[in-house]
């Protein structure tokens, strides 16, 4: 049985306020939510107008060194923050603050943490595990809607174009909930490889397919859903599955980051015909491949096995 240890969801202050986040508490997991964002907010209205030196040094020390974790991991240092606040930021506040209305009306400002929540004990009843880590709510340079920026710490950027309403952001806790388990359980890999970024996205794909065919009872939630893809997308990758796993084959154990990246990034293809992040679609056919091999609740295992051990362990390359 896991240690409780004490909860602490932070959640901002209304818009009008600039004061420190409130912090609320409560036992579970290890587990945090920190939301910046109404503080960020705030703080940009009531600065429009102050000297730009002055303000820089306010939001510096109001939303940079407090939370140097999430905007290091995210743009880089206090430069990139910088960058963000005067670019994404101040020059934007009239499309930020239009656009918060859709997370934090009133009738809607807690919906984004309760679901998570929900979502996070239907993940604990169907993986028997629990997240571990942090989830930083902020507004960003919208590189990504949700995101990883490693050691279990999660980002939600508001600004990212692909939110649009508090369920294209909750759509897809499922997944990013089981990184934060698997991240937490899994057998070290001799590298960071391809394979690696395959099997992690792949698993996570698997697992929030999972979650709303069993938990959300929602028998029509199908693969190319759970992928991010069209229907269309998804019977293309199939047809090309032999090209795709050749492709596979050929670069599973590199190193380099832009090659890793073009597994992952959902903006780089392999072919032009294909979809982007085809790793996500190589990683859940080895999981279904894993599985296929060991039973149905086998998916499991995959929770404390290395990459390399799933890979040798689905047999995908002995077919």
């Amino acid at each position: 049985m896991s240690i409780k240890t004490i909860l602490i969801i932070v959640i901002a202050l209304g818009i009008g306020c600039t004061s420190k986040p409130s912090k609320k508490k409560s036992f579970d997991d290890n587990f945090q939510i920190i939301d910046i964002s109404q503080k960020q907010l705030a703080l940009y209205n009531k600065h429009l107008i102050t000297d730009s030196v002055q303000r820089m040094k306010i939001f510096q020390d109001s939303l940079y060194h407090p939370y140097k974790e999430v905007w290091d991991g995210y743009v880089g240092n206090m430069n990139g923050f910088d960058v963000t606040v005067h670019y994404y930021g101040i020059k934007n506040i009239n499309a930020l603050n239009q656009k918060n209305k859709a997370f934090y009306s009133e009738s809607n400002k807690q919906i984004i943490l309760t679901t998570l929540f929900k979502i996070k004990k239907g993940i604990e009843k169907l993986t028997e595990r629990s997240p571990i880590g942090k989830w930083y709510l902020l507004y960003g340079p919208s590189s990504t809607d949700l995101g990883s920026i490693g050691n279990g710490t999660m980002l939600i950027d508001f600004a990212s174009s692909d939110i649009k309403d508090v369920k294209s952001i909750t759509k897809w806790f499922p997944h990013e909930l089981n990184h934060q388990i698997h991240s937490n359980t899994k057998k070290k890999d001799s590298i960071n490889s391809v394979l690696a970024r395959c099997i992690s996205e792949g698993f996570a794909t698997y697992v929030h397919k999972l979650y709303f065919n069993i938990i959300e009872k929602d028998k029509n939630y199908s693969t190319a859903m759970s992928l991010a893809y069209s229907e269309e997308e998804l019977k293309e990758a199939e047809k090309e599955w032999e090209f795709i796993f050749s492709y596979f084959k050929n670069n599973y154990s590199s190193t380099d980051q832009n090659m890793i990246s073009k597994f992952g990034s959902r903006n780089a293809k392999i072919k032009e015909n294909l979809p982007g992040a085809i790793g996500y679609f190589i990683g859940f056919k080895i999981v279904e491949a894993y599985v296929s091999k060991h039973g149905s609740e086998s998916w499991k295992d995959i929770y404390t096995l290395s990459s390399e051990e799933v890979l040798e362990k689905s047999q995908i390359f002995q077919k």
